[in-house]
């Protein structure tokens, strides 16, 4: 059983589970990546030679909770945007992830939008009712004036309320997405961090593609 296709553009991933088992195949990775068993917490099935990426589909076999395609799969993108650092934590109901270190121009205005493919992943997550980039719904209570993320010289901003995506395009700062669930899965931190990892990467490597 799988869960519906794949999602991503230049990276795509699938999961799947049955009686057998289940896993995940992240297709569009660069070659060359050192990867090893230990580091997705999966089996590799394909996709590898000596520890290293070939550029071919990834397929790899998990066991674990729900997530742990996810978290596998995400694992595998944390290596393809090295230098990027993500973190998520959970509190209450929701989990609140910050990616630092996401250069200007990922994303884009329309088709593969940064904020909309994000939403989209996270909100994919079993539970995921409610999703936020930067301030969210708190937004709508703010004036124009106040909302704004003022720019200096050097493209220094002085807030973040836009949450690092201005338009569908990441601004250069920290990336910031709030997620509620009902009920909040086991591991949701993880699952939401794996989840930014591979739309991130998704989007690293159509920008490389569009811009060289």
């Amino acid at each position: 059983m799988s869960d519906g296709g794949p999602r991503g553009h230049a990276l795509r991933w699938s999961f799947w589970a049955g009686a057998g088992g289940a896993g995940a195949l992240i297709d569009g990775c660069p070659p060359g990546l050192a990867l090893d068993e230990a580091e997705t917490g999966a089996r590799v099935l394909s996709g590898t030679f000596e520890g290293r990426t070939t550029g071919t589909p990834i397929g790899l076999e998990v066991t674990g909770g729900p997530g742990a395609p996810l978290k596998a799969a995400g694992a595998i993108a944390r290596k393809v945007i090295e230098g990027v650092a993500i973190r998520a934590e959970a509190e209450g109901d929701s989990v609140t992830c910050i990616a630092e270190g996401v250069p200007a121009g990922w994303g884009a205005p329309a088709y593969a939008r940064l904020d909309a493919e994000i939403a989209g992943a996270v909100g994919a997550i079993a539970g995921a009712r409610r999703v936020e980039i930067g301030d969210g719904f708190a937004a709508a209570r703010l004036s124009g004036s106040q909302n704004a993320d003022p720019m200096r010289a050097g493209a220094t901003f002085l807030s973040n309320h836009a949450g690092g995506v201005l338009g569908g395009i990441a601004s250069g700062q920290p990336v910031v997405v709030r997620v509620g669930f009902d009920p909040l899965p086991e591991d949701a931190a993880a699952q939401v961090a794996a989840a930014m990892a591979l739309v991130l990467a998704d989007q690293k490597l159509l920008h490389r593609a569009q811009c060289g």
